[in-house]
């Protein structure tokens, strides 16, 4: 959970790259981004470089020996782009992930209902029974089922969160992670109403929680 532009996208980025990292396979849901723009994003963090555009000389932080602020110039390069290089590293990535990769899905449009996402989840992961990370980015976007359709805030979002619980247990040894809005007051991290956007009762749903 985090406002706007804290960086909940980034989290889960590089929530991705560590498990896949570690020999599990990752589902990415993107809401926000075109394919274009998160893959772009996921390939600076793997390799841990910049974006071309954004290579260059820039100025690091860090503490001197009295404890005052100082500054060290540093310069990187951009993240390579090449066809060659890029299917090289990610051949060398999938000897040492132990076959581990990311896969993408980009519904076409943002009201999809978890039951069609659970449909698409299914081809993609069509004769695979390695564990898998599932991220949807954002749960916020996604679209109520029918029956839900015209029911109030409270019930409408019980449905949606419940029906992501339900696809971390149908599918075995996958886990679900969905980052959130909280909501337009300010955040302390506590737990209460101001601290989830729409309602609460969402978090009922959740097994784990992590305030940014």
């Amino acid at each position: 959970l985090a406002p706007q532009k804290r960086g909940k996208s980034y989290m889960v980025d590089l929530t991705a790259i560590s498990a896949v990292r570690q020999g599990v396979d990752v589902l990415l849901v993107d809401l926000e981004m075109t394919k274009r723009q998160k893959a772009r994003r996921l390939w600076g963090h793997y390799v841990g470089l910049p974006h071309p555009k954004d290579a260059g000389i820039i100025s690091v932080p860090y503490f001197g020996d009295r404890g005052d602020i100082c500054y060290r110039e540093k310069t990187f390069r951009g993240a390579y782009t090449s066809s060659e290089e890029v299917v090289r590293t990610q051949k060398g990535g999938l000897r040492l992930n132990n076959g581990a990769s990311i896969q993408w899905l980009h519904p076409q449009n943002q009201g999809i209902t978890v039951r069609q996402l659970k449909h698409l989840i299914k081809e993609k992961r069509k004769g695979k029974d390695r564990p898998f990370l599932l991220i949807v980015d954002s749960p916020d976007y996604l679209g109520p089922e029918a029956a839900y359709a015209n029911k109030d805030t409270h019930q409408m979002l019980g449905s949606l969160w419940g029906g992501l619980r339900g696809v971390s247990r149908e599918f075995e040894r996958c886990v679900v992670v969905g980052p959130s809005h909280t909501g337009r007051q300010s955040s302390k991290g506590e737990g209460s109403d101001a601290d989830v956007s729409d309602s609460i009762q969402k978090l009922r749903h959740v097994t784990k929680t992590i305030f940014l």
